[in-house]
């Protein structure tokens, strides 16, 4: 069961992310944010990230993974949930912090919760396999979030929906659960 738990929130989370990541200068000057401060925002999300997967893995190390990952994934969903409908370039760099460093910590807890529910006997395979649904939400993410641009002329369902499915993952996270072996 957890498996499929997490092939779900990899394609999600990867899904939300790229949804985000790839329209966020469009939507931004859209919404009268000049080219080059959005690009700034870019560069806070990246730098931000890194930070999110040091700190928050040592948080993690103290908290546990699964709390770490449903809080992360909670404050993603409520980062979109910032940016919809913002004009103001404060709130683009406190989005981007946020969406960023949130992101890293996401990534760290989940990546670290896989190899705590199935031990590190054949993690390479899991994650292996994982990844996939990793790539697939890459694809989809972007894609999805241009044809709901393209039928709607705006990217507010496209985001809602971003931040939509980082609240579902709050919620698979919570119900992995480490898999018991038993012997034949």
């Amino acid at each position: 069961r957890s498996f499929w738990l997490f092939g779900s929130i990899w394609l999600l989370n990867a899904f939300g992310y790229f949804l985000v990541l790839i329209h966020f200068v469009p939507y931004a000057t859209d919404n009268g944010i000049r080219a080059m401060e959005a690009a700034a925002v870019l560069s806070i999300i990246g730098a931000s990230f890194i930070a999110g997967r040091i700190i928050m893995g040592k948080v993690s190390d103290n908290i546990g993974r699964k709390r770490t990952a449903a809080v992360c994934t909670l404050l993603v969903g409520l980062s979109v949930i910032l940016l919809l409908g913002s004009n103001d370039l404060l709130l683009f760099y406190v989005f981007g912090f946020g969406f960023g460093f949130c992101n890293g910590g996401l990534d760290t807890a989940v990546a670290t919760l896989v190899s705590e529910t199935f031990g590190m006997r054949n993690i390479g395979v899991i994650t292996g396999v994982l990844q996939v649904n990793w790539g697939l939400g890459v694809v989809i993410g972007p894609l999805i979030g241009g044809l709901v641009f393209d039928i709607n002329g705006s990217y507010f369902i496209a985001f809602l929906s971003a931040a939509v499915v980082m609240f579902i993952i709050v919620l698979l996270v919570i119900l992995t659960r480490k898999e018991v072996r038993t012997k034949l």
